[in-house]
């Protein structure tokens, strides 16, 4: 899922990804925290994995509140995020590496834009149902 995407043509530096992933596939398994399902993608991981199995549905809520963003993956909170504190695009606040073609740091980032469907990746078709979009007041 992209949030807060502002160009639509390069949307990789320009928008934040909510990272939608199999965490228990074994080509996913060992992937770096902060790439795991309901992370925000290269720069913060999911307090816990929560994801099911593939085969099964998962239910995933995401609340933009300016740059406060939360995540919720199958009834639990597992990513509370402060974009302010992403100022390098080099570094995350806790030292990790962000990956070089998240040219962007978060925190420059419009705290308004387009909504984004990521597609399947190689083998890994994805479906999504029931999906809801508001506006907050």
């Amino acid at each position: 899922m992209i949030i807060y995407c502002t160009d639509i043509k390069n949307w990789i530096p320009n928008g934040i990804e909510i990272q939608i992933l199999d965490d228990y596939a074994e080509k996913w398994a060992k992937v770096a925290k902060n790439w795991q399902c309901a992370g925000i993608f290269g720069h913060l991981a999911p307090t816990k994995q929560t994801v099911k199995k593939a085969g099964e549905w998962n239910r995933m809520t995401i609340v933009c509140k300016g740059p406060m963003v939360y995540i919720m993956l199958n009834g639990e909170l597992v990513v509370e995020a402060d974009l302010k504190k992403w100022t390098s695009a080099k570094k995350n606040p806790d030292g990790t590496d962000i990956p070089a073609w998240l040219s962007r740091p978060m925190a420059d980032m419009a705290t308004k834009g387009r909504l984004g469907l990521q597609g399947k990746h190689g083998d890994a078709p994805i479906y999504f149902r029931n999906m809801k979009v508001k506006p907050l007041d």
